[in-house]
């Protein structure tokens, strides 16, 4: 069963960045991260076989991630029925943990 995204607004400006970055060091990257992480949202949405419990997170609070294919970020995802919400589109190797006051 596939659920509706919600994207927190934070979330959209962590996107631009990345894209922004991406961009910079080379025409169309940005646009090619785009299709990955869009891809990783859909493998997200339907909380499928590779939407994993995230490491160093209570499980109980249900955060998932999903890795971006092709590039170093991580999709974190928690469901609110009737949703996904997606709290952080976030460099797998940069300021771990920084989204989790998001779980609030």
């Amino acid at each position: 069963m596939t659920r509706t995204l919600r994207v927190d607004p934070a979330v959209v400006l962590e996107i631009r960045e990345a894209v922004r970055w991406y961009e910079g060091r080379e025409a169309g990257l940005g646009a090619r991260f785009v299709t990955q992480l869009d891809e990783a949202m859909g493998r997200a949405a339907a909380l499928g076989p590779d939407c994993r419990p995230a490491v160093g997170v209570d499980p109980a609070l249900g955060v998932r991630r999903v890795l971006v294919r092709q590039f170093p970020y991580v999709v974190f995802v928690v469901v609110v029925e009737p949703h996904v919400r997606v709290i952080a589109v976030a460099h797998g190797r940069r300021r771990p943990g920084y989204w989790r006051p998001r779980l609030r």
